[in-house]
């Protein structure tokens, strides 16, 4: 599942953090920018368990060192070809979608692209056969553009960020961030994984514009 924010970001649907900025290059390169924001605006959830993160902190950082692609919103297109909506800006990839040619899907992603001016990752060295399925993208820096995302009502569910807990899934399968039964996102690691829980505990919400890529779910997400 590859994720376009919670929380991200992507995310009508979404919640944005109180303090929204960022750092990165649009070829990818690895930031260390964090961001801060108040423990009331963005509180982490305390969480138990098997790998459990059991510490609370009065202030939250974004993943570090991030992993993000910078662009210009008011330059970014979508085009179709061979069953992918790649949303770009010149030639510079921001995300992808694989749909028909009749999916509304890239018509989504680009809305979404338009509200942000970077666009982040956590999990996209894993070596896994499912490798999309273990990537997690959020969005941040809010370009101020208030795009309509089409069905968005359907894309989204809610969680309580309050709740959130990180645990092994055993066998090799990765660990994953749930709020009690509701699985939110699978990771390849732990670290990964708790990066990923920083992330989801800016929100309450998180969205999904699927899509397929072969037999699997290539989701970009967004809150």
């Amino acid at each position: 599942m590859t994720v376009l924010g919670v929380l991200l970001a992507a995310s009508g649907c979404a919640n944005s953090p109180a303090t929204p900025s960022s750092e990165r290059s649009a070829d990818g390169a690895l930031g260390t920018a964090t961001e801060t924001s108040t423990a009331t605006a963005e509180a982490p959830a305390t969480t138990g368990g098997p790998g459990g993160d059991t510490t609370t902190n009065t202030t939250v950082q974004w993943p570090s060192p991030l992993d993000c692609i910078s662009y210009n919103p008011n330059a970014v297109t979508v085009n179709y070809a061979a069953g992918v909506w790649a949303v770009k800006e010149s030639q510079n990839e921001i995300v992808r979608v694989y749909a028909g040619p009749s999916d509304n899907a890239g018509q989504k992603a680009l809305a979404l692209a338009k509200r942000y001016k970077q666009v982040c990752f956590i999990g996209r060295g894993n070596y896994r056969d499912d490798k999309d399925a273990y990537i997690f993208e959020y969005w941040r820096n809010p370009s101020g553009i208030n795009t309509t995302i089409p069905d968005s009502e359907d894309d989204c569910s809610g969680y309580n960020r309050n709740n959130l807990d990180v645990n092994d899934m055993g066998g090799g399968d990765g660990w994953r961030v749930k709020d009690h039964d509701h699985v939110l996102q699978i990771f390849d690691h732990e670290a990964d994984a708790k990066n990923g829980k920083i992330v989801l505990a800016k929100y309450n919400q998180i969205c999904y514009i699927h899509s397929e890529n072969g037999d699997v779910p290539a989701d970009i997400t967004y809150s």
